[in-house]
């Protein structure tokens, strides 16, 4: 190569940087020019995030304390009282026949023999207890949901 030809290099080179140079000082011109707006923006997010954050907070702390107050409640009730179900007897024992007119609607005289059957007391209140917690759960999520949707609308 040539000298003219190094030097002329050399000055493409250097128009070449000028130009970057020149394009990385106008994006942070805009960027710069954008700058209010995006804190702008931030602020909102900021702010939205921390409503969420009190808003959860408030609604986990009441469910706590109603998830609490509910086993509080189902231990001081004590152990499950005894529910049993009778099994359906057997065989029924027939009518007795006598006089008159029998229209075989009526039920036979005398009690049905009955066999008690298994205690499911303490399956049935553990269910109602299981429910119970299921509903309170139910509660806080559409507090939640209410307070959420009471927060975006004051926006």
């Amino acid at each position: 190569m040539t000298a003219l030809e190094m030097r002329l290099l050399g000055y493409g080179l250097a128009a070449a940087s000028v130009l970057w140079l020149l394009l990385v000082v106008k994006g942070w011109h805009d960027d710069a020019q954008k700058l209010p707006q995006v804190t702008q923006d931030f602020a909102v997010y900021r702010t939205a995030i921390e409503a969420g954050v009190k808003v959860r907070k408030e609604v986990s702390d009441g469910y706590e304390g109603e998830l609490s107050a509910l086993r509080a409640s189902r231990d001081a009730a004590g152990p499950a009282r005894v529910v049993r179900l009778c099994q359906p007897p057997t065989d029924v024992p027939a009518a007795p026949r006598g006089s008159g007119v029998d229209s075989g609607a009526s039920p036979g005289a005398g009690p049905l023999p009955q066999v008690a059957g298994p205690d499911i007391g303490p399956k049935l209140y553990a269910s109602a207890d299981e429910a119970d917690e299921v509903s309170a759960k139910l509660r806080a999520c559409q507090s939640y949901a209410e307070k959420i949707k009471a927060w975006g609308s004051k926006r």
